[in-house]
């Protein structure tokens, strides 16, 4: 929809405002919103003609927490009646018991019939005044010498904080398995306040978004302000550990929400988080999430999962509303795809567009219930996708699904009774891969149709070419059924329908995907209302060419994402590498090739410990709870959630060495949540094993409660986990590797074989975590390796085997976020080389003679090291390189980019020049890639998977090899492992990728085991050492006859850096982009810190 210039948001502020005089249902503190407007937004004024939500709707919104002291959120909290019982009721201001009736007896003492932190204003016991100081928001700059008895946390303002300080009496008065969950919970800190402490800010926007406070003559109201929300913090950031995600939408299913606004990316996504999002589709909660915020194809979860409504965003063309004359562009901060439900009109990114459109389902709920009707999530769903805006052509699209979210005509779907049936596909996943030739049969669509409500309805399984087809391209997978009868229930444990891959023509799609489209019409007196749900897979058949490449057996569904690299090593001691591979479940796999096929060794897979909050083992902890006697976790796999599936999610690469000189291989490998393990090769937990890093709860806001020795707050962002992959190095020289950790409580562990913390252990590094994976290398010359991290604060280390920091370290770097540093020697002359990468960084290196420095456009991901061209020189391999990544985080890119402006950038060792780009259709590796020759001509690739749902293997040229890419239809975010895993006689090497869509791929190549292989896996090496010194166990250091030698650049001139003489990275060639984008873009910091004369080094 398009409107002309002279239609300004100014004319229709002017409409909206007579709307809005004439209609005494509006809020009266509403100010003309383009986006709530009828025309050029959601028409969200519309439906508050109708209503402006319920509060016995409650919205739940999973993020990072609420600020307490959000005026207009205070009174939209959902306050838990059942935890606040006898003298924790509110009283009025003569000490005696509230009235109303009902539900709210004893509660409602402002008599506005809703039960809030208003109910205490007059309070004796809160409203009384103290001498003591509170600070306005928590600005330690903005004391007040007075404040309210009740004001226990401080912010000068009475809040749902001091409602939970006051009464939490540590007992579970509701019985509901949360002990005084007085204002919803916090899932990150496993406590009952879910108070934003470290400001992130986030779920107060959502909160406010969706449900801000109405007719209160302050800020905007949320699209539902009679609606409460219920605040549940899964996170200090914008993603979230899939598990602490899963158990908020848990709650909120057990606890009365009917919606659950996802306000974040999940880190992974488990058998547990589906059985969650599962549990809450049949508790009739919508569950409502953001695509993902950056204009790509890859699958974020939860938005790509099952029983969610995926949102994206879309905004005005212009550079504010008044000046616009299109309200459609897509945003260039929210992504798209086949999976996307419908946008919400914004100008933030995904996630905000989906707590739009939580307060927009909100209002239906209202309204049903209004209308004595009770909504399946299902049946909520349809309605929303039903009446959207179509905003492209007729149907679906990528970029804005099924149009945009349109409120007034979703709430006048209830009161009309356009209900439309319920249409839902359990299998196939999402992205699923199907080969015709490795399938065992026929696509079995499973999934259900009903239509309760109606008179009769009609059933259509269908499939068509592409992700975003024609309606007229569809065609009949089965007769379609017409006339069912209301009370039959179609589907269940019976197919829908059952497609042959064998025949599908997938036409010149590269992706080989085609849409499932299951669709029924429910048949009304006088109407025809329509649902439908939507797969989108890749077949892969004779018709479009097959995968002589793919190793039988292959791709593995291990049931849940896999994150991690893979890593490749003979544990079961027959000679040959088995794969090494773990997923988000919690389970640690090990694949060996038996007969030509993959076959899980004895003792695997192995399980992590139970989640915190559904481990019962947990007894030295006694301030972690236990929701165990959750009505979800009760009823079990019996119609609820199974806690068996609530592990420990393994989302990084394990580190495979003999530990304990027994001649075996142990494996080493952390959890999200904050657990270092050791299994021998029988899958069993080697002595002194698991070690469970120390918990750091919230610091106390309550001034009497001192803090503990370590807790979290604005300044130290700290909490218990760790995703740096564990590297093994033997720092004191007894032929036995110690373990080195990098945690998120700001430290970096080193622990000795048997478990033990090693003398000066643990090292703590600043206020943030530390998510790089550290590196080892011998810095000083003395034989040992030193251990090199970068921390959260902008700082690499040096660190001996003592825990000391070395000389002249550490090196700041003006970023917060550093990737892992990698050790290598460029000039092969012993002397190591000191890799830095950041983020968000002004250009930047460390010169040993003096000299200009320079910078580099939009580099992310850690870098990989190798002779790529065989000039005898080491070449740098890093994800970016790209000006317009900077798109991503202005949002100034509403198109799809092109596909050469993702990939890998090659640096050579010898010029410091760019010699290539490995270009990709989507982001790639969020890691490294591996170096190896892959084609048998004696050149290796750099071998990288993408969020675009493909495998590349391509030289320092771009050149890809001969059968790549390789489709997965998912994404690879993890770095591919290579090397001979079904010992063939010609050892050919074979790569080991995983994608988050939790399938494990293997190809072979034409590459051998002898052949080139210079970065084996992620980290260089089995024991992610970072480092090109350590010795590979396959692979030749025999250079190729021939260096390789690319066709001219392109006339503008790539960045580029010098390595030599020493430690100096210098940009050449034109600006990419402003200052302010390069601000925001990832750039890669190649800091070249070379040892000189044993122990002395270059300062920056």
């Amino acid at each position: 929809m398009r409107f002309p210039a002279a239609l300004s948001l100014a004319c229709l502020a002017g409409i909206a405002t007579v709307a809005l005089r004439a209609d005494a249902a509006l809020p009266s503190d509403y100010t003309a919103d383009w986006s709530y407007a009828p025309t050029s937004g959601m028409d969200v004024e519309g439906a508050w003609n109708t209503t402006l939500g319920r509060p016995e709707i409650a919205i739940a919104i999973a993020s990072s927490g609420v600020q307490w002291d959000e005026q207009d959120l205070v009174d939209q909290a959902a306050l838990n009646a059942g935890e606040l019982t006898g003298d924790a009721r509110p009283q009025r201001g003569d000490g005696s018991a509230c009235g109303g009736g009902g539900r709210l007896a004893g509660y409602d003492c402002n008599g506005d019939g809703v039960f809030t932190v208003a109910d205490y204003a007059e309070d004796p016991r809160m409203k009384s005044l103290v001498p003591d100081e509170c600070y306005s928001r928590h600005d330690p700059t903005r004391p007040s010498s007075i404040r309210l008895a009740g004001d226990l946390n401080r912010n000068c303002i009475l809040d749902p904080g001091d409602i939970i300080l006051r009464f939490s009496d540590g007992v579970d008065d509701d019985a509901n398995g949360y002990t005084d969950d007085i204002c919803g919970w916090d899932f990150f800190a496993n406590d009952n306040d879910p108070y934003d402490d470290a400001r992130n800010g986030q779920g107060t926007t959502h909160a406010r978004v969706a449900a801000a406070r109405a007719n209160n003559g302050g800020g905007q109201p949320g699209v539902c302000p009679g609606c409460r929300y219920v605040p549940l913090r899964v996170t200090d950031a914008e993603t979230a550990a899939g598990n602490d995600l899963a158990q908020a939408i848990v709650y909120a299913s057990d606890n009365g929400a009917r919606v659950v606004s996802a306000g974040v990316n999940a880190v992974d996504h488990s058998a547990f988080a589906r059985a969650a999002l599962d549990y809450a589709y049949g508790k009739n909660v919508l569950v409502v999430t953001g695509i993902g915020d950056t204009n790509s194809r890859r699958h974020d979860v939860p938005a790509a999962a099952n029983h969610v409504l995926a949102v994206g965003g879309v905004r005005f063309d212009g550079d504010d509303p008044a000046s616009t004359t299109a309200f459609t562009n897509a945003d260039g901060c929210s992504s798209f795809g086949g999976h996307l439900g419908l946008v919400a009109s914004t100008t933030g990114c995904a996630r905000d567009a989906a707590a739009r459109v939580a307060g927009v389902a909100g209002l239906l709920y209202s309204a049903a219930a209004g209308a004595s009707l009770t909504l399946t999530a299902d049946e909520a769903r349809q309605i929303l996708l039903n009446e959207a805006d179509e905003l492209g052509p007729a149907g679906f699209d990528e970029r804005t699904g099924r149009g945009r979210a349109n409120a007034a005509r979703a709430v006048d779907a209830v009161a009309s009774r356009r209900i439309p049936p319920e249409v839902d596909v359990t299998s196939p996943a999402f992205f699923a891969p199907v080969y015709a030739n490795l399938s065992l049969g026929p696509i079995s669509i499973q999934g259900r149709a009903a239509a309760p409500r109606a008179r009769s309805y009609d059933l259509f399984v269908q499939w068509a070419p592409g992700t975003e087809p024609a309606d007229s391209t569809f065609r009949d997978i089965v007769v379609p059924l017409r006339g069912i009868p209301p009370t039959t229930v179609s589907g269940g444990a019976t197919p829908l329908a059952q497609l042959d891959p064998a025949q599908i023509e997938t036409g010149a799609d590269r992706e080989r995907a085609i849409t499932i489209r299951v669709r029924a019409i429910a048949h009304y007196d006088g109407q025809d209302v329509t649902g439908e749900a939507r797969r989108v897979v890749s077949v892969t058949n004779q018709k479009n060419g097959l995968d002589e490449d793919l190793l039988p057996g292959f791709p593995i569904a291990l049931g849940a994402s896999i994150e991690g690299s893979p890593k490749l090593a003979d544990i079961d001691g027959d000679g040959v590498r088995d794969i090494v591979v773990a997923d988000s479940a919690g389970k640690l796999h090990v694949f060996a090739l038996k007969d030509g096929k993959p076959v899980e060794t004895a003792g695997f897979p192995y399980l992590t410990r139970p989640m915190d909050g559904l481990n019962k083992d947990l007894t030295s902890e006694v301030t972690v709870p236990s929701y165990a006697a959750a009505p979800a976790y009760v009823a079990g796999a019996q119609g609820g959630v199974d806690p068996a599936l609530a592990r420990e999610a393994i989302v990084q690469a394990p580190a495979i060495a003999d530990l304990d000189g027994d001649g075996k291989q142990e494996i080493v490998f952390v959890t999200w949540s904050g657990t270092v393990y050791v299994v021998n090769a029988r899958g069993q937990d080697a002595p002194g094993w698991p070690r469970r890093l120390p918990l750091v709860p919230s610091c106390s806001l309550a001034p009497q409660v001192g803090p503990p020795i370590r807790c979290a707050d604005t300044q130290r962002r700290w909490s218990r986990g760790t995703n740096s992959a564990p590297v093994l190095a033997d720092l004191d020289g007894d032929g036995r590797p110690e373990i080195v950790v990098g945690t998120f409580d700001g430290r970096v562990y080193a622990f000795d074989a048997g478990g033990g913390v090693r003398a000066g252990f643990p090292v703590e590094l600043g206020a943030r975590r530390v998510a790089a994976s550290p590196a080892a290398v011998d810095l000083t010359g003395d034989g040992l390796p030193e251990i090199l991290v970068a921390s959260g604060d902008g700082a690499a280390f040096a660190l001996d085997a003592t825990g000391r920091t070395l000389p002249s370290w550490p090196i700041a770097i003006p970023s917060p976020r550093l990737t892992s540093p990698v050790a290598t020697d460029f000039e092969n002359d012993g002397e190591p080389d000191v890799i830095l990468g950041g983020n968000g960084i002004a250009p930047l290196y460390f010169p040993a003679r003096g000299g200009p420095g320079g910078g580099f456009a939009a580099f992310f991901g850690s870098p990989a090291v190798g002779d790529l061209d065989q000039d005898g020189y080491l070449d740098i391999v890093v994800s970016g390189g790209l000006p317009t990544l900077g798109d991503v985080f202005t949002g100034s890119s509403p198109t799809p980019r092109a596909a050469g402006d993702h990939g890998a950038t090659v640096f050579s060792g010898a010029t410091g020049a760019a010699i290539g780009k490995i270009a990709t259709e989507d982001f790639a590796s969020n890691g490294d890639h591996a170096i190896a020759d892959v084609s048998g001509d004696e050149i290796p690739e750099v071998i990288t998977g993408t969020s675009g749902g493909f495998l590349h293997a391509a030289d320092a040229c771009g050149r890809e090899a001969a059968g790549f890419p390789k489709l997965t239809s998912g994404w690879i975010a993890g770095t591919p492992a290579v090397g001979d895993i079904d010992g063939d006689r010609e050892k050919r090497l074979e790569i080991v990728a995983g994608t988050r869509e939790g399938w494990l791929f293997a190809w072979t190549t034409r590459g051998t085991a002898n052949g080139k292989v210079l970065w084996e896996s992620f980290r260089h090496d089995n024991a992610n050492t970072g480092n090109t010194k350590t010795k590979l166990a396959q692979g030749t250091p025999e250079r190729a006859a021939t260096p390789l030698v690319c066709e001219a650049p392109e006339p503008e001139p790539a960045a580029s850096f010098d390595v030599g003489g020493g430690c100096a990275c210098r940009a050449t060639g034109p600006a990419r982009g402003s200052g302010s984008i390069a601000a925001l873009a990832l750039s890669l910091l190649l800091g070249l810190v070379r040892r000189r004369r044993r122990s002395r080094f270059t300062e920056p």
